[in-house]
């Protein structure tokens, strides 16, 4: 099965350099489920209450299971106006590629970048292929995992860790100075700092539970050969369905015909 993901400019970048191999989203409550309950964990995983029947009911992650394929959103630009139309090479214009500030549309016009929700599968490039998902409070991130995640710590041309001291969430406000500073101390706050960015301070604050989806990046060829692997898949569900269908209608049939000879 397909399903879109979203990442932002940075992160994009951090996939075509092949070092972000593991995303992490908040849990949240489904459609399903009571507004007023809080999500739990048991042995099946999150869990919450369902709003229908009162009981606990698994929550189902909306990124998939392994084996499940990804198709990246990210800022986006038309070259020309391809809504009833697959694009083509030099027809899409992505954010995260470089040079491309001061860019123009072939009638001279600047691009006009789009918020990475509203591209749509065909303009996608970036295709993951689920490997694993778990669920884990978001502070128990490992270093390696924060890693994983494309995090890297800015550093001064001597290879000095840069701390930021202004802006959204600068990474100053995650360093404790009573302890020792080490690179996991900057790794650390670098990954405070993205999260907040994201997801915002009182998520962090809250330590939610996350889904922690690996995955790793496979080609479009790769990825259109699995869709179509499935669908070939559930075509014969459907027909062994319809053969059992036809077979309990025949057998109806037989019963109703002895019983009117009857």
């Amino acid at each position: 099965m397909e399903r879109p993901i979203l990442f932002n400019t940075d992160m994009v970048r951090a996939l075509l350099r092949g070092q972000k191999t593991v995303t992490r989203r908040e849990v949240k409550l489904p459609r399903w489920a009571d507004p007023a309950s809080e999500i739990e964990e048991d042995d099946r995983g999150p869990v919450a209450t369902a709003r229908a029947s009162g009981c606990l009911a698994p929550i189902a992650c909306p990124f998939g299971v392994p084996g499940d394929t990804l198709w990246v959103r990210e800022t986006f630009a038309w070259n020309i106006d391809l809504r009833t139309a697959d694009p083509g090479p030099g027809e899409v214009f992505y954010r995260a590629d470089p040079g491309l500030e001061d860019l123009h549309n072939d009638d001279g016009a600047p691009l006009a970048w789009r918020p990475s929700i509203h591209m749509p599968r065909r303009a996608a490039r970036i295709r993951l292929r689920v490997t694993s998902v778990k669920v884990q409070h978001l502070h128990e991130i490992t270093v390696d995992d924060i890693v994983a995640e494309g995090v890297r710590v800015p550093v001064d041309r001597e290879g000095n860790p840069l701390i930021r001291l202004t802006g959204p969430h600068p990474t100053i406000d995650f360093i404790d100075p009573a302890k020792p500073h080490t690179a996991e101390t900057f790794l650390r706050a670098e990954w405070a700092s993205l999260w907040c960015v994201t997801s915002g301070r009182a998520s962090w604050d809250a330590n939610p539970l996350v889904w922690v989806v690996r995955f790793e990046r496979v080609t479009l060829e790769q990825a259109e050969a699995a869709r179509a692997d499935v669908a070939r898949y559930l075509q014969q569900i459907e027909t062994a369905l319809d053969w059992q269908r036809q077979g309990i209608l025949s057998a109806a049939r037989r019963t109703a015909k002895t019983r009117l000879a009857a």
